[in-house]
């Protein structure tokens, strides 16, 4: 099928569509390959069943796809709450970056206005801004959520 055949809705799902699929078979390939496991160590009574246990808890689902990401500095930040990645992307770029670089990449304010050659008054004056700029957005979200 070629692109005039979707509707612009159905076209624009497609890459979500196609990693829901890759998403699904990687986890059923590695659910096979948990299972071949578990059957081999308790077949040869290689690990206990509470050591299994123990080995597999820590694992956990994280797919970088379902994930906004926002870059500072060379170096990429992914946020589960595409809402709060969009309520960074329209902060002033200044205030975005040395609000990116304090919190997510914690650097301390004397680095943050070192590499971004401003003094670290003003650093820390972006840094509040910031904040105070983006939880007046999110109550404003969290209102206009409430009233419909």
């Amino acid at each position: 099928m070629k692109r005039q055949d979707y509707t612009a809705e159905e076209w624009e799902a497609m890459p979500k569509k196609f990693d829901l699929f890759c998403k699904t078979v990687i986890e059923n390939s590695v659910k096979n390959q948990i299972r071949g496991y578990l059957r081999h160590c308790m077949r040869y009574k290689v690990v206990s069943t509470d050591e299994l246990t123990e080995l597999f808890e820590g694992v956990c689902d994280e797919y970088l796809s379902e994930k906004t990401e926002l870059k500072v500095e060379d170096e990429s930040i992914f946020f589960e709450s595409m809402e709060l990645a969009e309520a960074i992307k329209r902060l002033p770029e200044r205030k975005q970056t040395v609000l990116l670089m304090a919190v997510a990449l914690g650097y301390s304010m004397g680095e943050v206005a070192e590499k971004l050659n401003i003094t670290e008054k003003t650093a820390t004056n972006y840094k509040y801004q910031a904040l105070k700029l983006l939880r007046e957005e999110m109550d404003e979200n969290a209102n206009a959520e409430c009233s419909e």
